[in-house]
């Protein structure tokens, strides 16, 4: 007698079915694992440090301070990763790989003229939606001397929100000590010319003038409003 091997196959164990079911289901969940927020995380950070580690070669081999900031304003790849970053901590908010990915931004730029806005919407989240984060304070020190100009907004904003009272008492030293340090660097700028023809090389004529024509007196006294807060 003749048995035909679809018959065969209904009469098979019901695991096997089970078996089949579980393999059909593999590229589905490893589809979902690749789009889940850590996973977009770390492939992002796999291919910025590809493409930082080429960056770095050309840079250390670049002959001369005005070659090497050409290849620092044109080629830094962080500027568009930064972009990218960003656009991960939108899509996922209420996930801890957005604090993650703005504190990226934050711990990864360098003052430069494609640096800026980038730097400045990082901040500008961090300072709007997680001012009150229990891990806030690990920028604080980047941010001492930082010359962003916006950098103050995410220390002022720690130092009125934070609900911890040493946290914000912290956060309003750095803050004072930030603006103190800012206006150094523009009085740096305005006072020593060779280093600040060294500083435009890498950062570009428009920041050094943006930088220069700082209020000063806004600035100190703000300084001063925020240390007599701290009192």
């Amino acid at each position: 007698m003749v048995i035909c091997y679809r018959c065969t196959d209904m009469l098979q164990p019901p695991w096997r079915f089970a078996v089949l079911l579980a393999v059909l289901a593999l590229p589905a969940s490893s589809a979902a694992a690749q789009d889940a927020p850590t996973a977009q995380f770390d492939a992002l950070q796999k291919e910025y440090d590809k493409a930082s580690s080429a960056y770095m070669k050309k840079l250390e081999g670049a002959k001369g301070i005005a070659l090497q900031g050409k290849i620092f304003r044109e080629e830094n790849p962080q500027p568009a990763f930064a972009e990218r970053f960003l656009e991960l901590a939108k899509k996922f908010p209420s996930d801890p790989i957005a604090f993650k990915s703005l504190t990226w931004v934050v711990e990864t730029s360098e003052f430069g003229p494609t640096t800026e806005k980038p730097y400045s919407q990082a901040i500008d989240l961090l300072a709007s939606k997680y001012a009150d984060h229990k891990d806030v304070e690990r920028l604080f020190e980047r941010m001492v001397n930082s010359p962003f100009a916006a950098s103050g907004r995410f220390l002022q904003a720690v130092f009125e929100k934070h609900p911890s009272t040493a946290v914000r008492g912290r956060a309003g030293f750095h803050w004072a000590l930030y603006q103190k340090n800012y206006l150094a660097t523009v009085n740096n700028l305005r006072t020593q010319a060779d280093w600040a023809k060294n500083v435009e090389l890498f950062v570009g004529p428009e920041l050094v003038e943006q930088l220069k024509k700082t209020d000063a007196g806004r600035w100190t006294r703000c300084s001063s409003e925020s240390t007599r807060t701290m009192r």
